[in-house]
């Protein structure tokens, strides 16, 4: 979008651009709180896995599966499968 804007392609002022510019903005900041919550988290843990830390995991990554934001979904998709086919009846995917 910036070589666009000093192409002179567009302009800094469209409304396109600027409305994905603040979602950008805001996805940013997310992943900024979500990082720091980690790093605390991390930081004060005694780093048991247990069975309630496993489905606590699983519910996270769930709940980032089903996110309203494409992109976060297939980043999070990625970081399990390796390989999808489709196939007429049905999807097949390799974990990684």
């Amino acid at each position: 979008m910036f070589d666009f804007t000093e192409q002179g392609l567009i302009s800094a002022c469209d409304v396109d651009f600027t409305a994905r510019l603040a979602v950008q903005r805001t996805r940013r900041t997310d992943l900024q709180q979500e990082i720091l919550l980690i790093e605390r988290q991390l930081s004060s843990s005694d780093r048991k896995m247990t069975a309630q830390a496993v489905d606590r995991l699983g519910e996270v990554f769930l709940a980032k599966l089903r996110a309203s934001d494409a992109a976060n979904r297939q980043g999070y998709a990625r970081q399990f499968i390796a390989k999808a086919w489709v196939a007429p009846d049905r999807i097949m995917s390799a974990g990684r």
